[in-house]
Parts: structure tokens; sequence; C-alpha cells
């Protein structure tokens, strides 16, 4: 049994609303590519200007040695005189799925990398907040700011 125009609403002029498709499979498949080049773009797009800068536990100072520096596409874990850097994609609807549109962004590694962390920014719906998961139990020992409470210093 042909699946061509199964379940499809035809207009005033008898054709199918998806036409030009020659089967619900293809039709569907379009579909899926339109959204993952939307969700493409938008992991493709850089961390916003005003979280770029030197973040540092919430109870330090701003000159602490240790922190996360955000920049646009990537960041560096410091602690006194190590750092480790990381190229890194940003997703802005990993937080609550497609429609949300609240102020979490999340900082991932670049997929061709390990996935080794996730640094959520305005963390819990706080603005100005920022939180690291680290999924690395080596980046715990060296930068330890794991679920720690960070503030956005100076860029």
């Amino acid at each position: 049994m042909s699946r061509r125009g199964a379940g499809l609403r035809r207009s005033s002029d008898g054709r199918s609303i998806a036409a030009s498709f020659s089967d619900i499979g293809s039709f569907l498949t379009c579909v899926l590519v339109l959204a993952l080049s939307a969700g493409l773009a938008e992991a493709q797009a850089p961390v916003p200007v005003h979280l770029q800068g030197f973040w540092v536990p919430g109870e330090a100072a701003c000159n602490s040695k240790l922190g996360v520096s955000v920049g646009a596409r990537s960041l560096k874990f410091k602690n006194a005189g190590q750092h480790r850097e990381f190229r890194t994609e940003t997703c802005l609807s990993c937080e609550g799925g497609a429609r949300y549109a609240g102020p979490v962004i999340w900082v991932l590694p670049q997929p061709n990398q390990e996935m080794q962390f996730v640094l959520y920014l305005n963390a819990d719906e706080r603005v100005g907040v920022a939180r690291v998961e680290f999924q690395s139990d080596a980046l715990k020992a060296a930068f330890p700011i794991h679920h720690v409470e960070l503030k956005r210093c100076a860029k």
C-alpha cells in the first residue's frame, strides 16, 4: 500500500498540502533537515559579549588565580600557573528544549573533542551566575570549581 498522500489534507484545488513531496517519508525528512539546520546554526552562535570575560568563584576577588576565561568561541580554565584551553560551541536551547527562551546558555567542547565539561552561563536562570560541571576527574582535580557558583569580572 502506498503512503503517498496518506493522511494529508487537500487544498481547494485538490492537491495535497505537501504536493511537492513524493511521499510522507521525504516530507518528514525535509522537516527533520530544517530542524537540524536551525539547531546547527544556533550551536554555532558565539558566547554573547556581555557574558565573555573572566569568571571566578563567587567568594573570590577578581584577581583570583582560579577561574575560567570565556571568549566568543573558546574558554580557558585557570588555576595559578596551570591552564587548559578548549574550542567551544554554545547551545541556547539545551536547558529547556527547542522552545526555551530563558537566559541559560550552555558552553560545551566542540563535537570533535571529548565531552569533559559543561559551563552554564546564567546558571539556574540566575543572570550573572555561572557554574561548571566537569565530567573529567583530571579537570576536577586541577581546577577546583566543579559546581562552584562563579561571578563575572572584567573582560
